[in-house]
């Protein structure tokens, strides 16, 4: 099969697979890892997750409480809870990356 004849996605649903991915990408990159603990924690759409800065994220000394966001496609107005998890990963992310608040936070 080539990559050009996959055309759907299937969302990750059992735990075990979930927490291999996480694994994978923590120790692999911790851009990515952040990525996917955002989506896993909010649902949020990838065109979504893209587009949020760091001041979304980060309070400049510690991460947030919760992300707010408009979504693009269906223009409502979103709010989520930073959980524990998504909390260490910013912190993570943040140690090893100098990012300013205003940049998008996955380039």
């Amino acid at each position: 099969m080539e990559v050009s004849d996959i055309k759907t996605v299937y969302p990750l649903k059992d735990k075990k697979q979930i927490e291999a991915m996480k694994n994978f990408l923590k120790g692999k990159n911790t851009r990515d890892y952040l990525m996917f603990m955002v989506g896993i924690s909010s649902a949020l759409r990838i065109s979504d997750i893209l587009s949020l800065k760091v001041n979304d994220i980060w309070d400049g000394k510690k991460p947030v409480k919760f992300i707010y966001l408009n979504e693009k496609k269906t223009g409502k107005y979103k709010r989520f809870p930073v959980t524990k998890n998504l909390e260490k990963a910013i912190i993570l992310f943040m140690k090893q990356y100098n990012y300013k608040k205003n940049e998008f936070v996955f380039l």
